[in-house]
């Protein structure tokens, strides 16, 4: 009984406050595929009438941002979308996983809601960045504002890891998950929501997938996806996150002709009250 409790407990923590709250939707799009959505409306009272679009990192979870979210919430609809390297999404066997694909997923999905581009606010990070860039230049999407946090230009991951997922066959790494779930309850006890995160991250992996989509990006570089962008683009660089390269930040900011950058300082104040601030701010420029 205890056991089972015990399991009950880890498994609310591994949930996101948002997700109880969200309508989810999983969209259809053009090439069969589906990828889950999360929906919410803000309150008339509070409302900015605007709505965020987020898209997060390729191994971002909706736990990740459940402080951002359900303060946000209050103040815009927000649209989560998730990319179909997700465990969420259903794939054919057909189905491409290069990021032109994954660009469109975006777009369809905003599609799909029928929001308005002059009302939208597009957020991403990290691998999501590359992403909206890459909607913007070739999609002709133009939203009120698009945000990119620590956008970068290739993906940084070690020679070895990348060669793992292009050689090795993906039931391998799902043999692997049931060790990433011990581990993570055995060494991160201490900070029991945090393991919690692990846990899910772990959990909405999908071996197959990535290994599909790292074949397109291992050794991409994504630089010119942001040239020339004459997007209203704010660029967030978080000069005290020791994971973040702000010389990389501020030249893919330089790229684009009508960039703005503000440094944020840390990842935290990206996922959080500081971030909700900026939009707030920028929606009063309207």
């Amino acid at each position: 009984m205890v056991k089972q409790e015990e399991k009950t407990k880890f498994e609310l923590m591994t949930q996101a406050n948002y997700e109880k709250i969200a309508k989810i939707e999983f969209v259809p799009l053009s090439d069969g595929s589906q990828i889950r959505t999360l929906y919410t409306e803000a309150p008339e009272e509070t409302s900015t009438n605007f709505t965020i679009v987020l898209v997060a990192g390729w191994v971002s979870i909706v736990l990740g941002w459940d402080d951002l979210l359900m303060e946000a919430k209050e103040f815009f609809n927000i649209l989560y979308v998730e990319s179909r390297e997700k465990a969420t999404s259903i794939v054919p066997k057909k189905g491409k996983f290069d990021l032109d694909r994954y660009a469109l997923d975006i777009n369809e999905a905003i599609e799909y809601h029928q929001l308005n581009e002059k009302e939208t606010i597009i957020l991403s990070t990290s691998f999501g960045s590359v992403l909206v860039a890459l909607m913007l230049k070739n999609l002709e999407i133009n939203p009120y504002l698009s945000i990119l946090v620590g956008p970068i230009d290739q993906i940084v991951l070690p020679l070895a890891l990348k060669l793992a997922f292009i050689i090795l066959p993906s039931w391998m790494f799902d043999l692997i998950k049931p060790f990433g779930f011990w581990w993570v309850r055995k060494f991160k006890t201490e900070d029991e929501y945090q393991a919690a995160r692990y846990i899910r991250a772990i959990r909405d992996s999908e071996p197959r997938k990535w290994k599909k989509t790292i074949r397109h990006v291992a050794f991409a570089k994504f630089l010119d996806y942001y040239k020339g962008l004459e997007n209203n683009i704010l660029v967030i660089d978080e000069s005290e996150d020791p994971l973040h390269d702000t010389e990389k930040t501020r030249k893919i900011a330089s790229l684009m002709p009508n960039s703005r950058i503000i440094d944020i300082k840390t990842n935290r104040a990206a996922h959080s009250s500081p971030m909700i601030e900026i939009m707030l701010e920028e929606i009063k420029k309207k």
